[in-house]
């Protein structure tokens, strides 16, 4: 964000990186672009490193205008998409070394205990050994992020506050 980049600037990664380093051919290079897609027109500088440059390019990004069903044409057949999910209850467990068997009552209470912190606190990755006040804080942030806000520039809902109310109903209902 710092770098306000638009499409016409684009080409300007490209330059600096060969004035830094002269002797590095571009073919060789890993491109790695990390929230592009708020730039607007960015799959055609994509497709172009792609097409003239580079095949080891990676584009990420937290936004629903990444969903792999939706890339722009000109990136169709020339993408692979990864997605990346929260722990399954059994990855949960033995992240957090539960015991693989409950025979005892403090086995069990473990477990018990487990399951409660995984419905109650999530199972993202970067937030397993916070602070319990912090991955609130951080997940109230993703369901403002992730849910609430792509969900509502995705389909440019004008009704906010009925949406938020509607979400909040689903998630208290699970």
């Amino acid at each position: 964000e710092r770098l306000n980049l638009q499409q016409k600037d684009l080409d300007y990664i490209l330059q600096v990186y060969q004035e830094q380093y002269p002797n590095k051919k571009l073919k060789e290079v890993y491109f790695f672009f990390d929230e592009i897609q708020n730039i607007f027109g960015w799959e055609k500088f994509v497709r172009r490193i792609f097409d003239t440059i580079s095949k080891k390019i990676f584009v990420t990004g937290s936004n629903s205008k990444l969903l792999s069903t939706e890339i722009a044409t000109e990136l169709r057949g020339r993408t692979l998409s990864f997605s990346v999910f929260p722990y399954n209850f059994n990855e949960f467990l033995r992240v957090k070394s539960a015991p693989s068997n409950i025979k005892t009552q403090a086995k069990k209470s473990k477990i018990i205990n487990l399951t409660k912190q995984y419905l109650l606190e999530g199972s993202f990755p970067e937030l397993i050994d916070l602070p319990v006040s912090l991955k609130t804080k951080i997940l109230q942030q993703y369901f403002n992020v992730m849910v609430y806000r792509d969900i509502v520039e995705r389909y440019k809902i004008r009704n906010t506050q009925v949406l938020k109310f509607f979400i909040k109903k689903i998630f208290a209902s699970v």
